[in-house]
């Protein structure tokens, strides 16, 4: 994933292993179209995450499948 969002945001490496699933998410489990990312220098940059909703879809559905499931 961190490699298809480099590719897809033209985001420098460093930002993309920043980002957190709150980046790509909302609380719902929705995808975020889009994002302000501010990195460590104040520089913000608006990120357009739709090009890969496809993948983040499939992404939240492999995470949701193996995660523990509460008793």
């Amino acid at each position: 994933m961190a490699f298809l969002a480099g590719i897809k945001s033209v985001l420098p490496m460093e930002e993309v292993l920043n980002l957190k699933q709150q980046d790509f998410y909302f609380d719902d489990g929705e995808v975020k179209l889009f994002n302000k990312i501010t990195n460590e220098d104040g520089r913000t940059t608006m990120v357009y995450w739709g090009a890969m909703l496809d993948e983040l879809n499939m992404y939240r559905e492999w995470l949701e499948a193996r995660s523990p499931r509460p008793v």
